[in-house]
């Protein structure tokens, strides 16, 4: 009797102990809480498979479908392997005001894009790194790391399962140390605005006194 009632008493403290859950990394994990714009993909897959249906379903008939016209841009981009297809991703545009500026209004374009942020999924951290150039062993030790994608991306980060691409170095540097937009929102919130295949973020904070006008 005494050890049934030893036995219930741990299994008793074993269930008061809270377990510790990690939430998958969500659309609004991936966009800092201050950027001017965003728009995120919930995956490859998911995002793809849903955009065609919806353009069958209405008898939309775009020159390429939409899972094909994702796999097309990525590999425009040079993407070819390593990628994980299951997972979000996000194309930035920072706040202006870290680059001393008001806004973008009138810049130069190229400095705009050279400011953009793109972040990538990986499956295979090896694979996708040598797409861009960029060390596999440098990006593991947590380093800034230079390299040359195709048409776009000169530095590269590791954040979570993710790499971190720009053409600038602060950039990247900035985004790893940036809190995330959903630290800013509530669950429900959160939980909505993951939900979709799509997510536009536009960053009311950063429109600056031109808003106004």
């Amino acid at each position: 009797m005494r050890h049934l009632f030893v036995s219930l008493l741990l299994l008793t403290l074993i269930a008061l102990i809270p377990i510790q859950t990690f939430a998958e990394t969500g659309m609004l994990d991936l966009i800092p809480h201050d950027a001017l714009g965003a728009i995120a993909l919930k995956s490859v897959n998911e995002t793809g498979k849903h955009s065609d249906e919806f353009s069958n379903d209405t008898n939309i008939r775009p020159v390429v479908q939409p899972s094909m016209g994702m796999k097309m841009a990525l590999g425009w981009i040079g993407v070819t392997g390593g990628l994980d297809k299951d997972a979000p991703l996000a194309l930035i545009l920072p706040d202006a005001r870290k680059l001393k500026q008001k806004s973008y209004t009138a810049r130069d374009p190229k400095l705009f894009i050279d400011n953009l942020i793109l972040v990538l999924p990986f499956s295979k951290l090896n694979q996708l790194a040598r797409c861009f150039n960029a060390s596999p062993k440098k990006l593991k030790a947590g380093e800034t790391v230079k390299g040359k994608g195709v048409v776009f991306g000169k530095y590269f980060k590791v954040y979570n399962k993710h790499l971190v691409i720009s053409n600038s170095q602060a950039r990247v540097e900035e985004y790893v140390a940036t809190k995330s937009v959903a630290t800013k929102m509530n669950s429900a919130q959160i939980k909505h605005a993951n939900g979709g295949d799509i997510l536009l973020h536009i960053g009311t904070r950063s429109w600056g006194n031109e808003w106004n006008e």
